[in-house]
């Protein structure tokens, strides 16, 4: 019979807060912030869900399934690819159906447009190297937020979203999925995304 040996309460900490605060779980919770109150936003979550959770999660863990990954928490950087590249295909499928089935005051032109490029950003680095795509859109929502707050004088959401950020990077670091410059530079380059988006979209 095989021993496993126990897993220490720090690195079950680190892979529930990986879990929680998953990028997939972004662009539900983003689009309820800016829909909050509007009579068709469980419609509109419902879309984001099948589409853009539901999707490139289920492509994903049938892959890991057949390459057999037994880290759920890391993901080899060979087959990091799949779960980007299935989420551009179910942002297409978001495009049309947030088109096609939601008003136009609910269309996510702003989110398509940040998710599209931090996807972009995640594949074109994972080629030749690996960084974080935890701290990657977490840096987005950081500079989302931020900007919010200069807009309106409601510093508290930034705050929380840079504590969580901290607390994600640590999160991935002590999992073992990435080391302290794969988060910085994931982090970065998040930021970046963001900014040009801002910019984009004034």
């Amino acid at each position: 019979m095989a021993n496993y040996a126990p897993v220490p309460p720090l690195l079950w900490v680190a892979r529930i807060l990986s879990l929680i605060f998953h990028p997939i779980w972004l662009p539900p919770a983003i689009a309820a912030w800016q829909a909050w109150g509007d009579p068709e936003m469980p419609k509109l979550l419902l879309v984001i869900f099948i589409c853009i959770v539901g999707f490139p999660g289920a492509v994903t863990l049938l892959w890991m399934w057949l390459r057999a990954e037994v880290d759920i928490y890391v993901i080899a950087q060979a087959n990091r690819l799949v779960p980007m590249v299935s989420t551009l295909i179910g942002l297409a499928f978001f495009a049309v159906a947030n088109g096609a089935l939601l008003p136009e005051r609910l269309f996510q032109g702003k989110l398509m447009a940040v998710l599209i490029l931090l996807v972009f950003i995640s594949i074109l680095v994972n080629l030749f190297w690996k960084i974080s795509v935890h701290l990657l859109s977490w840096g987005a929502v950081v500079t989302f937020v931020a900007v919010h707050g200069t807009t309106t004088g409601n510093w508290w959401e930034f705050i929380v979203a840079l504590l969580i950020s901290g607390v994600v990077a640590w999160a991935r670091i002590h999992v073992g999925s990435h080391d302290r410059a794969q988060v910085i530079v994931g982090w970065c380059a998040g930021v970046a995304a963001a900014g040009l988006i801002v910019i984009a979209f004034p």
